[in-house]
């Protein structure tokens, strides 16, 4: 992490964040996906 942390700094982290939260958010539900394949197998 930058010090001081700026606006900026903070700005920039919030956006790596975002994504890495989509990122999770279209595993799960790719791993929902394959569960519920598998059950109804």
């Amino acid at each position: 992490m930058v010090v001081p942390f700026t606006w900026q700094a903070s700005l920039e982290l919030n956006a790596q964040l975002y994504t890495a939260l989509g990122q999770c958010n279209l595993d799960k539900a790719a791993i929902r996906k394959i569960e519920s394949s598998r059950a109804s197998q």
